[in-house]
C-alpha cells in the first residue's frame, strides 16, 4: 500500500479524533474500528492489554462509571519509517466519575501509535500513552456547571 505523507497525516488524525469521539459518545463499535483486533495497548497506570476484546472489557466498565467525559486530541504528527507507519498526538482529557461527581479530573497525555494497513484502511496496531500532567478540581466550589454530555451537545440530542 502506497500512502502519501498527506494521506497518512489525515488518516492518523482521523483515527485519534474517532477514538476521542467514540469514548465521549460511548460508541464502542466506532472505538473498535480504530484498532486492529490484536491491538496492544500500554497506558501508564494500566496493565498491558492485548486485543480489542480485552480492551473493551477494561474500558467500557470504567467509562460507564463516568457521568461526563471530554477528550480533545491535538498536535498530530505521523510518518513512515523502516519499521512502518507511526503517529503521535497529545490528548487533553477531562472526566467526572460517578464515585465523586464534584471532582473534575484532568490529564494531559501523549499517545504514540504504530499503524497497520488492514482491511483497506489504516488502523492502530499498538498504542502507548504517557501521562504528562494529572490533576483534579472541585467543580462545586469553583462554580463550574457541565452539560450532561459532550455528545449530547454535538448531536443536538
Amino acid at each position: 500500500m502506497t500512502t502519501t505523507t498527506h494521506e497518512l497525516q489525515a488518516t492518523a488524525t482521523r483515527l485519534s479524533v474517532d477514538y476521542a469521539y467514540a469514548i465521549d459518545a460511548r460508541d464502542w463499535d466506532l472505538f473498535a474500528s480504530v484498532f486492529t483486533d490484536d491491538v496492544v495497548v500500554e497506558y501508564k497506570g494500566m496493565p498491558e492489554i492485548r486485543g480489542i476484546t480485552q480492551w473493551l472489557d477494561y474500558f467500557i466498565p470504567f467509562h460507564d462509571e463516568c457521568t461526563w467525559t471530554s477528550h480533545v486530541m491535538t498536535n498530530h504528527r505521523s510518518g513512515q519509517g523502516p519499521d512502518g507507519a507511526w503517529a503521535i498526538c497529545y490528548g487533553d482529557v477531562r472526566w467526572l466519575h460517578r464515585r465523586d461527581e464534584n471532582r473534575l479530573n484532568h490529564a494531559l497525555n501523549v499517545y504514540r501509535d504504530e499503524l497497520r494497513y488492514e482491511g483497506n484502511t489504516w488502523r492502530i496496531a499498538r498504542r502507548r500513552m504517557d501521562v504528562v500532567l494529572s490533576d483534579a478540581a472541585d467543580i462545586t466550589s469553583a462554580g463550574i456547571h457541565l452539560p450532561a454530555s459532550m455528545h449530547g451537545i454535538a448531536t443536538g440530542s
